[in-house]
């Protein structure tokens, strides 16, 4: 508002002094300033801008007055009377919104009291239904609570009927004659003996006899079990894949088990089955020998008789046991061995094997020499040549009574002399004369 309009609309004649223009330009500056601080625009707000407004009036008042008083005396009441009715109305109006809010407010409680009423009433149902739930659940109880008193109390009644016709003191102790149960001290001595008896069942109980409640635990876990089994089954049978057998995959298990003795049964019974499938019996056959399965390995040898004596030789080379070679060069069923035995221990002396050859030597050498001439006798794969070379290892090895009794076994047969070494003899002479 300028210096202009406030001339414009002043009630009082037009102030043309120095003092009286300063006055007034120092009211439009202070008023300018307030609602620059303010930051109100022309527009509003009105209370702010009546703050200002009466506050620039106090501060001036009394230079206002005096300058009316000095201007026109007879208009001071009634400026004065139109302020007051100035701040009656605003404080009137001030009044009127703070009454406006508040009826608001209590227009919008009023407005959601119906909602929270239906709410509360539906709460009021639900609990209402809980209520006739748990009174239905304690009239339940107590009747079952009821019922566990008439019980209990018809049991103590035939509890007491039950003790009072058993007990009868004139009858005599068990296991006590009339004379001592009339004796104190035989009493105590009885009493001591019942102690130790009830002690003695009750560590039995602890110890010898299963409570039942363990029982009943272990046909749950048993059931439970039971149960993982079926499962691991129907999971086994949905998850069994067919396994691609190959020579190759034998060979890696069987190599495998050779080196971890730990897993090595595991790894020679799978790669016999691998073998097996793939039709290589000479090494299934091994795998059996490897586990120690002799027997059976010599009665499916029987079966497939497609052998030959490298074969075997390979097989005894491979495993190296007493036991096999015994099987290998004895009889079975009324039919011949497999191999010889003295081309089985000349075979393992001249690979090193001696230790295994040395206990083949001691167990014939303990069947005594009609074991021995079984052995010659029954030898159709050997020469006597190599019975010969048998007996110089077993000379050579300390087994002298074994090879005196191969060499007479020898010189036994039609025919047969020995020729030393010096002997110039020639063998095929009589071919000739």
């Amino acid at each position: 508002m300028s210096l202009q309009e406030v001339n414009k609309h002043a009630v009082l004649p037009p102030i043309i002094s120095r003092s009286d223009k300063e006055f007034l330009e120092s009211m439009q500056r202070y008023i300018i300033t307030e609602t620059k601080k303010v930051g109100c625009n022309e527009e509003g707000p009105a209370e702010e801008y009546y703050t200002i407004y009466r506050n620039v009036f106090d501060k001036h008042h009394r230079e206002i007055l005096f300058q009316i008083i000095d201007y026109v005396n007879s208009y001071k009441s009634i400026l004065t009377s139109i302020k007051k009715e100035y701040d009656a109305f605003i404080e009137t109006i001030k009044k009127g919104r703070r009454t406006a809010f508040y009826l608001h407010g209590k227009l919008k409680v009023m407005a959601a009291e119906p909602t929270a009423l239906v709410y509360h009433q539906r709460r009021a149902i639900q609990l209402e239904a809980k209520v006739r739930i748990i009174e239905n659940n304690s009239k339940v109880i107590q009747s079952q609570i009821e019922e566990m008193k008439q019980l209990r109390a018809e049991y103590d009644k035939k509890e007491v009927k039950l003790c009072a016709s058993t007990r009868q003191l004139w009858r005599p102790i068990p296991g006590m004659t009339l004379q001592d149960s009339v004796n104190l001290d035989a009493l105590n001595k009885y009493k001591q003996h019942l102690e130790d008896k009830y002690i003695k069942c009750k560590q039995d109980m602890s110890t010898q006899y299963v409570p039942a409640q363990k029982k009943a635990d272990l046909d749950e876990e048993m059931i439970v079990l039971l149960k993982r089994r079926d499962l691991a089954e129907s999971l086994n049978k949905d998850l069994q894949f067919r396994l691609t057998f190959s020579e190759k995959a034998g060979d890696i298990v069987f190599a495998y088990g050779e080196q971890n003795t730990y897993h090595r049964p595991n790894c020679l019974a799978l790669a016999q089955i691998i073998y097996n499938e793939c039709g290589l019996h000479k090494k299934a056959l091994l795998c059996l020998c490897k586990q120690g399965q002799i027997h059976e390995a010599v009665e499916q040898m029987q079966q497939f008789k497609d052998f030959t004596f490298d074969d075997l030789i390979n097989l005894i080379t491979a495993c190296p046991q007493a036991e096999l070679v015994k099987c290998l060069t004895q009889e079975r069923d009324g039919k011949p061995p497999f191999l010889s035995f003295a081309l089985a221990v000349l075979h393992l002396f001249s690979v090193d094997m001696k230790k295994v050859g040395i206990k083949l030597l001691q167990d014939v050498s303990k069947g005594g020499k009609d074991e021995i001439e079984h052995l010659v006798m029954g030898d159709s794969f050997c020469s006597l040549e190599k019975w010969q070379d048998m007996a110089n290892i077993c000379l050579q090895n300390g087994f002298e009574n074994l090879s005196n009794d191969i060499m007479s076994i020898l010189r036994s047969q039609a025919g047969v002399s020995e020729i030393s070494e010096d002997d110039s003899t020639n063998l095929m002479e009589h071919v000739f004369w």
